[in-house]
């Protein structure tokens, strides 16, 4: 996928960093290079912002920190964290606090055009936006152009070595851009980025390509669609809007009309279900053409409904079982250890039960119990993790978390019951053998194994 039109920003001191970027990614994306949180942190509310790289080592800053501040406040854009020789327990807040993906330095180019073009491969399939940012330095009386050219962004940087207490109207352009079509109908982007500067030749912005229209879809947790970057709120009905999921989740193939009424209507007489089905999806095109009137998006051909093939689809349920079996694949080749990472980013992603808030839909049912035991054997996987490498704390959040959603597993509680033991919680230890008991007994007729018995009576003796 082609990285044109995307705007990248990058927080990083390093002035090595800067020029990686612009070798790399600078002639087909739009880079903001900033070397400190303070002025970083507003950007993403007054422009938009693709993707953001953050370095671990700030100036005055933690990069994690400000990567947790980053995903709190724009939960949508996914960050990178640039570090240099981390330990493993940093890859794993980092993880734990949100990046996306993390690379190493000194940067690699293979590697960073790799990362950024995985990224964009899902999380940008988006309607590009035509939007250029070109940084300029603040007007003062010392200010004079460099002899050497080098650029603005080379001034921020030594600008930033004296004060950290730049501003984002730093940022804003001083003359408009001049927008034309070459011979190919390709838009071209002449930007004059700096008045002092406009004698000798302008920025070219390299040819923005059209693009598909765009729908996410969120199906873990609360339903939610995406069609170039608006929410989906009108739907027709509750029935319309799941009739729209479904045909979302199966958007790789073609849906007979029959099977939808015999899924949405069944009790009703067919003339009466196909009458209601073509209304509702009348009522779908409306909507969806509403916000994007220049594509037809449900197809109807042999007596099957389905997408348009030329728009793009992403779905985070495919995304989550990608995740899920890349760290399936680097376990069984490489061991836990290994993939730990991968675990807690598919974690990540489970944002809730899948079509949480449409749980009587029957045909949802098998999907939802289907996720939700990739999800249970995930956090398994991590707190066997945590508790191997003595992490306690963090076992006992995982385990809690399992057994609200599976009471029966016996192996959680064992795992949950030494880990209260080595956070000098014995009692509590004790007490969950007994829930434990209890609630075998009474959702499946049986008592404890032996091996829990056993752990018991060593924690009971503290001879763990």
């Amino acid at each position: 996928m082609s990285l044109n039109s995307h705007t990248i920003l990058v927080v990083d001191p390093d002035e090595r960093s800067y020029k990686t970027f612009e070798a790399v990614l600078g002639s087909k994306s739009s880079v903001l290079f900033v070397p400190n949180g303070k002025t970083a942190i507003d950007l993403p509310a007054s422009h938009h912002i693709d993707i953001i790289f953050v370095s671990h080592a700030l100036n005055g800053t933690d990069g994690i920190i400000l990567l947790e501040s980053f995903k709190k406040r724009f939960p949508s854009i996914p960050v990178v964290l640039i570090a240099e020789q981390p330990k493993v327990d940093e890859v794993i807040t980092a993880f734990r606090s949100g990046a996306r993906e993390m690379i190493l330095k000194p940067l690699d180019e293979t590697e960073l055009r790799g990362v950024t073009k995985k990224i964009f491969g899902f999380v940008s399939n988006k309607k590009p936006r035509r939007r250029w940012f070109f940084m300029t330095k603040k007007e003062t009386p010392t200010n004079t152009p460099e002899k050497n050219n080098k650029g603005h962004l080379k001034e921020i940087f030594q600008k930033s070595e004296q004060t950290e207490n730049l501003s984002v109207a730093e940022f804003k352009m001083k003359e408009p851009i001049s927008i034309g079509e070459n011979s190919n109908n390709q838009l071209i982007v002449d930007a004059i980025v700096d008045p002092e500067q406009s004698n000798k030749g302008t920025h070219q912005v390299k040819p923005i390509e059209t693009s598909n229209p765009q729908i996410e879809a969120f199906f873990l947790g609360s339903f939610r669609v995406l069609l170039n970057d608006q929410l989906i709120e009108n739907w027709p009905g509750k029935k319309g809007k799941s009739i729209f999921a479904y045909l979302l989740l199966n958007h790789k193939k073609k849906i007979f009309r029959d099977v939808l009424m015999d899924i949405f209507w069944q009790k009703s007489s067919p003339d009466s279900a196909r009458n209601c089905l073509n209304v509702t999806i009348h009522s779908l095109r409306r909507v969806l053409e509403d916000v994007y009137p220049k594509s037809e998006f449900i197809l109807f051909k042999d007596e099957c409904y389905y997408f348009n093939p030329e728009i793009d689809i992403s779905l985070d349920v495919d995304e989550f079982r990608k995740t899920w079996r890349k760290a399936q694949s680097i376990e069984h080749n490489s061991g836990l250890l290994s993939t730990v990472i991968e675990y807690e980013r598919a974690a990540e992603m489970y944002k809730g039960e899948f079509l949480e808030d449409e749980i009587y839909d029957g045909w949802s049912s098998l999907d939802r119990e289907n996720l939700k035991e990739i999800y249970l054997v995930i956090l398994d996987k991590i707190s066997e993790f945590y508790m191997a490498n003595h992490k306690y704390l963090e076992a006992i959040r995982l385990c809690e978390t399992i057994l609200e959603k599976d009471n029966c597993r016996e192996d959680i509680y064992r795992r949950l019951m030494v880990s209260y033991f080595h956070v000098g919680q014995r009692s509590n230890a004790l007490k969950l053998f007994h829930k434990c008991t209890k609630v075998l007994k009474y959702e499946l007729e049986v008592k404890p194994t032996a091996s829990t018995i056993e752990l018991y009576r060593k924690i009971k003796e503290s001879q763990l």
